[in-house]
């Protein structure tokens, strides 16, 4: 099954941008190109969608057009840095999706516990489902650890169950949370899956077309 696109998925931030209405008498001929190549194709690449996905559409520049990318991944840096202290206070499982070209990012954060994480897993695959995305980017450095190594196994369990092939999932996590027991639970359980602590290496394992479980 191959990862597709939001192409028959409408921008959820359709009905609040008002970028094209407001610029539309200024640049007709560049609105037009930008609505053929975001709002009416490939919203995830918009500049504006990726800041109002992972922040929330109130963060969103007035200025901010389409196609600053760049500005846009500045501007989720910063307002991150400033918040994840906060963050990872949190008790409360949490769980926030925004795509991105070729995957699904899923941002947790909060206390991990088996049944706040079995259920977010059967999230999980019915928001991937609905959007038809089966590469899957859990960054999970806002998890508190739990509190016993069977929710590590019970966790791996969940995900070899409910995101089985061709799910292929990867993980990014603090370097003190990894101890190789989720892992091998859920690879050694039929799932393609992986963690990092490396985002690089996370995001160039998740684009490998090779198939194979067991890496």
């Amino acid at each position: 099954m191959r990862d597709t696109k939001a192409r028959s998925v409408k921008c959820e931030f359709s009905s609040k941008c008002r970028f094209c209405e407001e610029y539309i008498s200024k640049m007709p001929l560049t609105v037009g190109v930008y609505k053929g190549m975001y709002c009416n194709h490939d919203f995830v690449k918009c500049a504006r969608y990726m800041v109002a996905s992972d922040l929330g559409y109130e963060l969103v520049p007035h200025e901010l057009y389409p196609t600053h990318d760049i500005q846009a991944r500045k501007i989720i840096a910063e307002n991150e840095a400033h918040v994840k202290p906060q963050r990872r206070c949190t008790m409360t499982l949490e769980v926030r999706y925004a795509e991105r070209p070729g995957y699904l990012l899923v941002r947790v954060c909060g206390k991990w516990e088996e049944l706040d994480a079995k259920e977010e897993i059967e999230a999980l695959r019915e928001e991937a489902e609905k959007r038809g995305i089966t590469r899957l980017f859990l960054d999970v450095r806002d998890m508190l650890p739990p509190e016993s190594l069977m929710t590590r196994t019970a966790t791996g369990g969940y995900i070899a169950k409910l995101l089985t092939p061709p799910f292929r999932v990867v993980a990014l996590a603090e370097p003190e949370m990894i101890d190789g027991i989720t892992e091998y639970s859920a690879v050694s359980q039929g799932a393609i899956f992986k963690v990092f602590a490396d985002e690089k290496a996370a995001i160039e394992w998740l684009h490998d077309r090779t198939t194979t479980i067991i890496e």
